[in-house]
């Protein structure tokens, strides 16, 4: 009796509580959604790098305060030939060299790893999309019973992006970097959705920010018609550090009005388009140094003459936003683990 009593009171004590498990997740920012829906786009047709810069197009997430996933949808509509969906959420994200012998001059210095973010990118036909657009994200696919009735789910995903460490597999870019593929062949008259999850949001203020290109033909693979280059080519983006030049600026510094042309363009707030973005101070600079490989320099110069920055810079504060980490967390010989 005395067992079935124990056994009774535990059983009660795991199923019969409801334990609020909300301070697990951030709380959603004030101004900044979860989830977001751009609307239709439309591919611009990109033939010099001022082009590219004018047809930006840039935003902040945040969290949606609960576990389910948040992001940005947009639709656009097929061309009959094939569109870019080109992504760079903020800011810039190395690892450290740290190798005696055969040190990277470019990543010897520490990462600010608190203001970086990680946006991945989905797409497919629209009749496939799972999800309802600024209310919930989900994905591409399709439910059917197989022979023994069970529930088989088979993807529509479009957006196939190649690994940056494993080239020819495929593989998301990760925190920091930047993200693109080519919906190749996309048919004139037929809808599709493009989808960006938040897969993680930066820690020192939770609001992400990005930089979103849709442009007419692939992301890579040199010329196409009608005298227009690709992204890729435009900027000689073949590498994983070059890619991060042609999206510059995605970190938002927070509290300004929604742009006028994204206003104009009936984009939802918070947005902005090319240079009307109100960018942290220094992030633009960071980024070229990341482009050209010297971000030594930019660190030694940070750490010399920008004495008072943080490397958690939240909004409303006033404080100066650190682009390279504390050099104290730098890992030494013999040191442990």
């Amino acid at each position: 009796m005395t067992s079935r009593l124990v056994w009774a009171v535990l059983f009660a004590s795991v199923t019969g509580c409801d334990i609020n498990q909300q301070f697990l997740f951030p709380d959603p920012v004030e101004g900044v959604p979860g989830v977001q829906d751009l609307g239709t786009l439309k591919p611009a047709v990109i033939q010099n790098i001022q082009q590219a810069r004018d047809a930006t197009i840039y935003g902040e997430l945040g969290p949606t305060g609960a576990a389910t996933v948040g992001g940005l949808t947009f639709n656009f509509n097929g061309v009959n030939g094939s569109v870019c969906v080109w992504v760079d959420p903020e800011s810039v994200f190395w690892n450290q060299s740290i190798s005696p012998s055969r040190p990277q001059p470019n990543y010897r210095q520490p990462d600010n790893v608190f203001d970086d973010g990680d946006l991945d990118v989905r797409a497919g036909n629209t009749a496939y999309y799972t999800g309802t657009p600024g209310e919930r994200i989900d994905d591409f696919k399709i439910r059917y019973n197989d022979q023994l009735g069970n529930p088989v789910y088979v993807s529509f995903n479009d957006c196939h992006t190649e690994s940056i460490t494993n080239p020819g597999a495929e593989g998301h870019a990760g925190r920091g970097a930047p993200e693109y593929c080519t919906l190749s062949n996309t048919i004139e008259g037929v809808n599709y959705t493009v989808v960006l999850d938040s897969f993680s949001l930066p820690l020192d203020d939770d609001r992400l920010g990005y930089g979103l290109i849709l442009a007419m033909g692939p992301c890579s693979g040199g010329s196409i018609g009608g005298g227009s280059a690709t992204l890729s080519g435009l900027f000689g983006a073949d590498s994983d550090v070059a890619a991060e030049c042609v999206i510059t600026g995605e970190s938002i510094q927070p509290g300004s009005d929604q742009g006028k042309r994204a206003a104009k363009a009936d984009l939802p707030s918070p947005t902005w388009v090319g240079d009307e973005v109100p960018s942290w101070d220094r992030s633009r600079d960071f980024e070229a140094s990341f482009c050209a490989s010297d971000l030594d320099t930019f660190c030694k110069d940070e750490r010399k003459n920008i004495a008072d920055c943080s490397w958690e810079a939240e909004p409303g504060t006033g404080g100066t936003r650190c682009y390279c980490g504390d050099v104290t967390d730098n890992p030494t010989a013999g040191a442990d683990l």
